[in-house]
């Protein structure tokens, strides 16, 4: 896959559930980091919305899932805020080993 295949699509996605229209040097960063449609989508289904390209970008850069999440809440780790998961992966707090 060539590194422009995709941006319309991805910009498009993103802007229907951000309501922003991101500037194409996020565009082409995300996609350089891996962000897919299919990760915009796993965003928007988690009840996160309004996030930057940024946002979305930084929470895939440190493996920020629906697993993750789902896992974090089932040891009663729930956020309404996406950073608060964010600065888990960030800090290396293994869902795992969290308290019960």
């Amino acid at each position: 896959m060539q590194l422009g295949e995709g941006l319309p699509k991805l910009c498009r996605l993103y802007q229907k559930y951000s309501n922003r229209k991101p500037t194409m040097q996020e565009v082409l960063e995300a996609k350089i980091h891996g962000v897919s449609e299919e990760y915009v989508k796993e965003v928007h289904a988690m009840r996160y919305k309004d996030l930057s390209m940024k946002k979305v970008m930084e929470a895939r850069i440190h493996g920020v899932n629906e697993e993750f999440i789902k896992q974090a809440k089932q040891k009663r780790y729930s956020f309404t805020s996406i950073d608060k998961y964010i600065a888990l992966k960030i800090h290396g707090i293994a869902i795992k080993s969290l308290k019960e």
